[in-house]
């Protein structure tokens, strides 16, 4: 349900584009950017990501597209509900591990993330 009282109650994302179209085309070249752009993170883990934050964010929108996108890049069926449910026990990389609890504990909790949290998740996270 949007806070914005000039969308309707049941708005989804491409009403707020439609509604604010000077915003929208700044965050569509940021997301391009930060989901298909230069990473060391493959696109399918990137949306695994982003799926797994849109879930335990509850956004149902955000999660559905970026689920499904993630299974057309190779995230096998299974492997999002799994994270959402246990990281430590999801089939995943161990190397991509520390980054999915660094992103869960972000998301959950961020007022816990530390330094020495981030730093955990930098050092033991190569994903080559």
């Amino acid at each position: 349900m949007p806070h914005l009282r000039s969308l309707p109650h049941d708005a989804v994302l491409l009403d707020v584009f439609k509604r604010y179209p000077d915003t929208a085309l700044p965050l569509l070249e940021y997301h391009q950017a930060l989901m298909r752009g230069d990473s060391p993170l493959t696109v399918a883990q990137r949306e695994l990501i982003a799926a797994l934050v849109s879930s335990l964010n509850g956004c149902g929108y955000c999660h559905g597209v970026h689920a499904a996108t993630a299974r057309v890049f190779g995230v096998a069926d299974g492997v999002l509900e799994a994270l959402v449910h246990d990281v430590d026990t999801a089939p995943v990389n161990d190397r991509l591990r520390p980054l999915l609890r660094f992103v869960r504990k972000l998301t959950m909790t961020p007022a816990r993330v530390t330094r020495s949290t981030i730093r955990s998740a930098c050092v033991r996270c190569s994903t080559s």
